[in-house]
Formats: C-alpha cells, sequence, structure tokens
C-alpha cells in the first residue's frame, strides 16, 4: 500500500481553473508568460510501514524489527495530514501488524477499553521486544525480581561489590534505596542480624549497615571455626585409643600420636576418664608375669562378665598400654587395649592371632615366631 502526496509551489493560490487547466489569476498578477504556462505539480508516493513477524523469526531479529517498526510510525505519522488523530492511526496501526504480531494485537485490543497510540506501540514493545529498556530501567527490573541476592558461598565485600556496580547503572538512586536493596539481599543467616543496630535502632546510613553486615559475618565465622576446633580435638581424643589396634597394610603399626598435647577439656567432652597427665609413667619397662597374669585375670573376668551381663569396668590409659602375651600374626605383641577392641569387632572370643572364631589362640597355625619363642621361654603358653 502507498500513500501519495501533492506539493504545490507556495507562490500559486488559484481559485478557479479554465477548461485547459490553467489557473486564473488575478488581473494584477496576469502576464503574457504565465497566462499560457501549466503549472506543474509533482507527486511523491512513500510506503507505509508493516510489522511482520513469524516463527522462523528468532528474538534477535524480531526485537530489532519492532524497534524499526515503532521509529518509522513514528515518523510516519508525524508527516501524514491524519497523524494527529487517534482513531485514525489507531486504525492504520491494526492493518499494519501482520502474522503473529495481528494475533497477539486481536486478543489484547478485545480487553481494552481505550485504545490509543501510545499504549499499542508500548505493549507490542513489552511484548516483542522487552530488551528494549534503558540501562537504568533493566538495573531497577533486576533489583525487583531479586536477582540480586547473595550467592551460595559469597562473603559480604563480593555481595557489596556486586550491588554497587548495579547501583551505578541508576544515577539518581537514593541512599535508603540501597540501605533497603542490601538487606534484602543478604542470606538467611546474615539478614535478622542485619534489621538493627548494636543499640536496637533501625539503620539509617548505608556504609554503617555495611560495616556491620562485615562484622557480623566474621563473628559467624569464628564461631564456626571454634566449633570445628573442638569437634575435631573430640575425635582425636576418640581415635587416639584406637591407632594402637590399627595396623597398616604392610604390616607396621601406624606411628603413635603425642596425647600429652589433647586438651582436657575436649577429653571430658566425649566423657574420656581422668587425665594421666598427673599419674606417673613407667617409660622404658616392661610389665611383670604378675601384671600379666592380671591381665589375663581381667581376660577371664570380661569373658564370664559378658555371659552374665555385667559391664566391665573402663580401663585406664596406663592399663590399654600394658603388654599381653599375645602376637598378631606380623608379629607384633597386643595390648589390653587391642583385645578389647578385638572382642567388640568379633563380639564374642576371638583368635588374637588370626581373629578366627573357630579355634582359641593356642590352637592357631598362624602364631609368629616371637609368640612360640615366649612361650617356650615360660613367658606365655
Amino acid at each position: 500500500m502507498q500513500t501519495f502526496f501533492t506539493f504545490e509551489k507556495a507562490t500559486q493560490t488559484p481559485s478557479r481553473r479554465t477548461r485547459d487547466g490553467q489557473p486564473i489569476l488575478p488581473i494584477a498578477e496576469q502576464s503574457p508568460s504565465t497566462t499560457h504556462s501549466a503549472a506543474e505539480l509533482p507527486r511523491v508516493s512513500l510506503p507505509t510501514p508493516a510489522l511482520m513477524l513469524d516463527d522462523k523469526l528468532d528474538a534477535k531479529k524480531a526485537s530489532a524489527r519492532v524497534r524499526a517498526f515503532i521509529r518509522d510510525v513514528n515518523l510516519f505519522f508525524g508527516i501524514i495530514p491524519w497523524g494527529r488523530d487517534q482513531r485514525s492511526c489507531c486504525l492504520f496501526l491494526s492493518q499494519a501488524l501482520r502474522c503473529n504480531a495481528k494475533v497477539w494485537y486481536d486478543e489484547w485490543s478485545l480487553s481494552q477499553t481505550q485504545l490509543t497510540v501510545e499504549s499499542i506501540l508500548e505493549n507490542l514493545r513489552i511484548r516483542f521486544a522487552p530488551q528494549i529498556l534503558s540501562v537504568e530501567q533493566e538495573a531497577r527490573q533486576k533489583l525487583a525480581d531479586k536477582s540480586f541476592d547473595m550467592r551460595t558461598g559469597e562473603n559480604v565485600p563480593a555481595y557489596h561489590a556486586r550491588l554497587e556496580a548495579l547501583f551505578q547503572d541508576i544515577p539518581d538512586i537514593h541512599p535508603r534505596e540501597k540501605l533497603f536493596w542490601f538487606q534484602q539481599g543478604l542470606s538467611g543467616v546474615l539478614q535478622p542480624k542485619c534489621a538493627a543496630d548494636e543499640k536496637g535502632r533501625p539503620f539509617t546510613s548505608y556504609d554503617d549497615l555495611v560495616r556491620h553486615a562485615s562484622g557480623e559475618e566474621a563473628h559467624i565465622l569464628a564461631e564456626r571455626r571454634f566449633r570445628s576446633g573442638v569437634h575435631s580435638n573430640a575425635i582425636v581424643m576418640q581415635d587416639v585409643d584406637g591407632d594402637y589396634a590399627m595396623e597398616a597394610s604392610d604390616g607396621e603399626p601406624p606411628a603413635k600420636r603425642v596425647r600429652a598435647h589433647a586438651p582436657q577439656a575436649a577429653a571430658a567432652a566425649v566423657g574420656a576418664g581422668p587425665s594421666s597427665a598427673s599419674r606417673p609413667r613407667q617409660r622404658g619397662k616392661r610389665p611383670s608375669s604378675g601384671g600379666r597374669g592380671n591381665a589375663r585375670g581381667d581376660r577371664r573376668g570380661h569373658q564370664q562378665g559378658r555371659g552374665g551381663g555385667v559391664n566391665p569396668q573402663p580401663l585406664t590409659a596406663d592399663q590399654e598400654r600394658e603388654l599381653t602375651r599375645y602376637y598378631n600374626r606380623y608379629g607384633r605383641q597386643l595390648t589390653r587395649g587391642d583385645l578389647r577392641d578385638l572382642r567388640k569387632e568379633a563380639g564374642g572370643n576371638v583368635c588374637f592371632c588370626c581373629r578366627a572364631a573357630g579355634h582359641s589362640y593356642d590352637e592357631c597355625t598362624l602364631r609368629p615366631p616371637e609368640a612360640r619363642t615366649a612361650a617356650a621361654q615360660g613367658n606365655g603358653h
């Protein structure tokens, strides 16, 4: 569809014309040179803008096409005579839309009580070209969508820097808006702690809120590190005795930990016995045969106690380190703590050499030479 325009010279204002089409000028303006000349009036045709959106067009090209259509329509309405008539312009827009744009317009216009050119173009832009927004509008849209919230594992300085970069796109943002959006984006742990200052009053300064949030985050991290340290110390106190019963894959026992450096508070937290630091220890001395006999007696009493339903008394740290007459298959002499752990694992009597329940230690064929030598010397059976 094309629109034709006729442009006339400004000096010619004829009111009547002759039969051959020549204008009749006033008598004062008539002259032999102009009475017989015909006025030539140029005609210019302008194409009318149209918008065609189909399913094959991707979003990026569709957005550019919508922007170009809005630009052309505004220029077109500025040069045509009826460009200020709302009814004529709305009717023109309804016929200028094609395919998906026309389907959208028919559904949208039926729900409107009053149509204007501005409302049609604005809703057309929102529907098919939503990225046609200013930088400030996009920044405020991100704030409203909460896409700036504090991420998992992000600290307060990183969150503050990311939020400040977003605030730079809003030149006229008020400090109270900064304070509000900063509080809204904090994590669930920091939000209740940053609702008020130390005196219980609401924050009025954005910088004070940022400093307070950084301090609260530091306190939370310090508290977590303290709890983690106490928990790890308690685990160390539980595992230090188990290290003596563990054996490496090559048959060598692992290195023993220094028990003297473990805190007594952690030992009390896990239910450990009294500290052995105040009791004298026998270093470099092997227990006498009577001690081993007592160990065997304790072993028999422990087995009888298990059958009779009596709980054995817990061993002290020194008693757990007392050596017995038993050896494992690697030739290592077992302690009383090792025997206790073996019984717990097996749930009853077990061969202390190969950990089998079908025979006793004396009947085991896998006993190392160290055990046989000790038995021959009278230190065992």
